[in-house]
């Protein structure tokens, strides 16, 4: 999902889409609050203008 969604803005002139983290170093990655921390740090470390953090929660929830 959020490949699709860096595709949409890569639409935008002068956008530029960073991601964090990938399918390869999503388990790597520590757990929150310290992962978020890492992201937002990532984020700030690259000027960033805007940053966007999308969650997928495993678990019995539904829709």
């Amino acid at each position: 999902m959020a490949e699709l969604v860096g595709e949409k803005f890569n639409d935008y002139k002068g956008v530029a889409v960073i991601f964090p983290r990938n399918k390869n170093t999503s388990s790597s990655y520590p757990g929150p609050p310290e992962g978020l921390r890492k992201r937002i740090a990532y984020a700030n470390n690259k000027n960033s203008n805007f940053f966007l953090s999308l969650h997928c929660n495993a678990g019995g929830g539904g829709f």
